[in-house]
């Protein structure tokens, strides 16, 4: 009896000892996901920092090419009327 007694005293111990093993790997993987969801934050707040300035570069080529584009407007109008006149001029003679 005396051996059955020791047998299961020493299983209860495995057992309590499995637990303390259990919480422990619960407590890493809580800290683990803590620190995963903290290196997430700051790479979604690096990338829209990143997004912020690219969008700030666009607007600005955007604008750099809207200037650009009313110069080449009043240069082609300025053209046309040259070529205009040159007609008329030739058609004159």
């Amino acid at each position: 009896m005396n051996n059955v007694e020791e047998r299961v005293t020493y299983l209860e111990g495995r057992v309590k000892e499995q637990g303390h093993m259990v919480n422990g790997i619960r407590e890493a993987m809580a800290s683990l996901e803590a620190r995963i969801d903290r290196r997430l934050e700051q790479f979604e707040q690096r990338m829209e920092q990143r997004f912020g300035l690219v969008e700030q570069h666009f607007i600005g080529i955007d604008a750099r090419l809207g200037r650009m584009t009313s110069l080449l407007v009043g240069l082609l109008i300025a053209v046309i009327a040259g070529m205009g006149g040159i007609i008329a001029a030739i058609l004159q003679h």
